[in-house]
């Protein structure tokens, strides 16, 4: 199974994906869960606005 990085700290938003991507063989896992603590400016209300 492949690892697919959310860049996001949202546990909302990580759900969501996980759903969306549910059956498609991807673990989906947060920034910090790899180590990355950089902040991300998510200012858009769409997953398409912040992408």
């Amino acid at each position: 199974m492949r690892k697919f990085v959310i860049a996001t700290k949202n546990r909302g938003k990580l759900k969501e994906i996980e759903e969306i991507l549910d059956g498609l063989n991807f673990q989906v896992v947060s920034m910090e869960e790899v180590g990355i603590t950089k902040d991300i400016e998510e200012s858009g209300s769409t997953f398409e606005e912040n992408a």
